[in-house]
């Protein structure tokens, strides 16, 4: 065999050689790798740690705003539906909230007033709610002076002389009026004509009943002379008690002109000018 066909023989078995390694090397086996999985235990009595540990790992998820309410002129008008149940500072109230009728007031306290009230009135004040409502409180303590009064067809004038002072006093059923002037001055003309069986009025009440726009109509003419009384006065917030001591009657005059009364006084003893030191 020549060295050349001996080199080409070569040349064949080794490819020979290389496809039968090819064809027969194993192939790689894959490797499987396996992760266990770690499983909590949950105790059906969790301690405080795991509860806070529960809590903390939830998150909520927040709701989305509702839309504002537009405020709209037209007010709403609830319905009651009964009454609702007391709470945690729920107040009792145990005066009204708003002002009760006369008629249903408790009876006034005269101790809440500084200055005395006039005890020949005080029953009067204490009683009649209207009346105590509209004076209030004495401003002065009562006092007594000798004046003068006529009475006329419907109604009275009573003069204090030290300051010319008249109150021409016009009762009704129910509330009546009053008219109250100071000084007036003096008359120059005839009142009125006379009428029969009638006075007509002359001095200082002569000059109210005729000044005073309307009072000779409302008043009327004079039924008896003027006369000398004993009168007793005392002022209060609102207004004041006039005093008849010679009838046993008093008037409270309130400073819109309203009067109420008269009112029939209780079986005292009148204090007279001498002693309260008026004249």
């Amino acid at each position: 065999m020549t060295n050349q066909s001996l080199k080409g023989l070569l040349v064949v078995l080794a490819v020979l050689l290389g496809a039968c390694d090819a064809t027969s090397a194993p192939l790689p086996t894959p490797v499987i790798i396996e992760k266990p999985l770690a499983t909590a235990f949950l105790s059906p009595t969790p301690n405080q740690a795991e509860l806070t540990a529960t809590q903390s790992a939830i998150t909520p998820t927040p709701l989305q705003p509702t839309a504002t309410v537009a405020p709209t002129n037209t007010p709403y008008v609830g319905v009651f539906l009964g009454r609702a149940e007391g709470s945690l500072g729920f107040q009792s109230f145990q005066e009204p909230l708003f002002a009760s009728s006369a008629n249903s007031e408790p009876t006034p306290d005269n101790r809440r007033c500084l200055t005395p009230i006039d005890e020949r009135v005080l029953r009067i004040w204490q009683t009649n709610n209207a009346v105590s409502r509209a004076l209030g409180c004495p401003i002065q303590e009562s006092f007594g002076f000798f004046g003068n009064i006529q009475l006329f067809e419907n109604g009275a004038m009573y003069l204090q002389p030290d300051i010319q002072a008249v109150w021409a006093v016009l009762p009704t059923i129910g509330v009546g009026s009053y008219e109250y002037i100071e000084s007036p001055p003096p008359l120059t003309n005839p009142a009125a004509p006379d009428v029969v069986g009638r006075i007509t009025p002359s001095g200082t009440f002569g000059s109210v009943w005729v000044l005073v726009d309307g009072l000779q109509t409302r008043l009327g003419y004079g039924i008896t002379p003027e006369q000398e009384i004993a009168i007793g006065i005392q002022r209060f917030d609102g207004g004041t008690f006039l005093i008849d001591a010679s009838s046993g009657q008093a008037f409270a005059l309130v400073v819109d002109g309203t009067l109420y009364g008269p009112f029939t006084l209780p079986q005292t003893t009148a204090p007279t000018p001498t002693e309260t030191g008026q004249g």
